[in-house]
């Protein structure tokens, strides 16, 4: 599949997302010029700052001053917010987010409240935030305890997955990636799904093609979905929280420790058990096994009492009801409402510790 990029369109706004392969600065300098902003970068791009500097001379670089998950916090977009407003940039100025999946949401979620929306490019230096968290429009920090409770919707002008980025990427962290993949496989392309089951190997390895193809796929998909839904009001985008109702649970019960890529793959896990009556024990199974390739070896599950109230923090409850997204094929998601009893009954099954 060659990857071309990808339009999504929403509420007027327009995001293009296309996969950089080479020369990041110089398509960048193309889609900014000729005006001015700010760059944020991870820590670990700080290597990056000079370069930036002289290919952006009329650019601020700063940095986050956490990683990961400890990014996602009010008094990081506080410092963000007070950057912006001592560069007195405009609406029409760019802000460029260059990093993993937690600061992507992060800057996003500053850049859209700033002035009520000023021009975004996000670059996703991980396979996870290329094919999640980058895409679709959301934004969120984390709260209370809790991921993601405070956000909006805001739309990039631009995604640029940055390719070369991935070479230095542990396997680990492309597995995380590679998970995210596989749901957005297992919901709409069976093509997508069978490389993340069967070239396992050579995309942990990092090979460049194969990783390509997975990203192009997976926001492919993800795009034509969120077009239709962008505000999830009508309930479309409900399915791609496939494995996300548990793997939420998980992941903050245990954070920082767990990785979102490697709770998603235990929630993926549950779904699937609880899919089996539709899917059948064969694919089930199938599903089980990759996930727990992709994300183990499990943690030990959270008591029950903490599981069930992390559960009921899930943004799909309705009317105080759970709502659970489960497979009754591959390409053929289903929402359910589902007792939080039977969530932890499949979980006691599938993570045997």
């Amino acid at each position: 599949m060659e990857n071309s990029p990808v339009t999504l369109e929403a509420e007027g706004h327009i995001c293009l997302i296309e996969t950089v392969r080479e020369d990041l600065p110089a398509r960048l300098a193309a889609l900014t010029k000729p005006r001015r902003g700010l760059i944020l970068l991870d820590h670990a791009f700080r290597h990056e700052a000079e370069l930036f500097a002289r290919n952006f001379p009329d650019f601020k670089v700063i940095f986050a001053r956490h990683r990961g998950e400890e990014a996602k916090t009010i008094e990081e977009t506080q410092a963000i917010f007070e950057a912006l407003a001592e560069g007195k940039y405009s609406r029409d100025d760019w802000f460029i987010v260059r990093g993993g999946g937690s600061l992507t949401d992060m800057g996003a979620f500053c850049a859209g409240l700033y002035k009520r929306g000023m021009n975004l490019i996000l670059v996703p230096t991980t396979l996870l935030g290329a094919v999640d968290a980058a895409v679709g429009g959301k934004t969120a920090i984390n709260f209370y305890g809790a991921k993601n409770q405070i956000g909006h919707f805001y739309l990039p002008a631009h995604v640029l997955v940055d390719l070369p980025s991935f070479r230095t990427l542990p396997a680990e962290r492309l597995s995380e990636g590679l998970v995210e993949a596989y749901k957005t496989g297992l919901l709409f392309d069976a093509e997508l799904a069978r490389l993340a089951e069967e070239e396992t190997d050579s995309l942990l390895a990092g090979d460049q093609r194969l990783l390509a193809e997975v990203a192009g796929r997976s926001y492919a998909a993800k795009a034509a979905l969120v077009a239709g839904d962008f505000r999830e009001e009508k309930g479309v985008r409900d399915v791609l929280n496939l494995g996300h109702t548990y793997g939420h649970v998980a992941e903050s019960f245990y954070a920082p420790e767990l990785s979102h890529g490697r709770a998603v793959a235990i929630g993926l896990a549950v779904a699937a058990e609880l899919s089996r009556p539709a899917l059948g024990a064969a694919k089930a199974d199938r599903i089980i096994e990759t996930a727990a390739r992709l994300g183990g070896p499990w943690p030990e599950l959270p008591p029950d009492e903490d599981a069930r109230r992390l559960l009921m923090t899930d943004k799909k409850i309705r009317g105080g009801r759970l709502r659970f997204i489960l497979l009754d094929d591959f390409e053929k998601p289903v929402l359910k409402e589902i007792e939080a009893d039977e969530i932890l009954d499949a979980a006691r099954r599938v993570i045997r510790n």
